[in-house]
């Protein structure tokens, strides 16, 4: 299983049995998830990943809808490359049709289910995934309103 942004579901995959690898791209953030976690997290853009039929399952929550839709098709198209015959993908969003810079210059792209099944079928490289659920879920953390776009694809 490849956890895409180290974060604390690496640590509840790793105890239900799962053999988990993280990668994120910020070098402070691979450094403290290392310690956190207790194995070193590979420090590398999403962009750069290079793996191929290596894992059953890629866990990618609220990490690379920080991506432009451009580098977002690519990364999604590694990702596919990257799970084994019958892989998941397990990808969230915030919920809506936008994509924006905030106030603090971090990228966002939101979709609702029609429009990233639009985005996927548009392209000829990730319209071989298949679509195994969607739904929206409120956001966990506390104080926080956002609605989150979630889907669950296969390759």
């Amino acid at each position: 299983m490849l956890v895409v942004a180290a974060e604390e579901i690496h640590i509840i995959l790793k105890k239900m049995g799962y053999k988990v690898e993280a990668i994120d791209g910020g070098k402070e953030f691979c450094h403290f998830a290392s310690n956190l976690l207790e194995q070193p997290v590979k420090c590398m853009l999403f962009q750069d990943m290079d793996y191929v039929e290596k894992f059953d399952g890629v866990w990618a929550l609220a990490s690379i809808h920080h991506l432009d839709r451009q580098d977002l098709e690519k990364v999604l198209f590694k990702i596919y490359t990257a799970l084994k015959s019958n892989g998941v993908l397990f990808f969230s969003a915030r919920f809506g049709d936008n994509e924006y810079d905030n106030k603090y210059g971090k990228h966002f792209n939101e979709f609702t289910q029609r429009s990233f099944r639009k985005f996927i079928k548009q392209n000829e490289k990730l319209k071989k995934f298949k679509f195994k659920d969607e739904f929206v879920s409120g956001d966990k953390r506390e104080g926080r309103e956002e609605q989150w776009y979630c889907a669950i694809l296969k390759k």
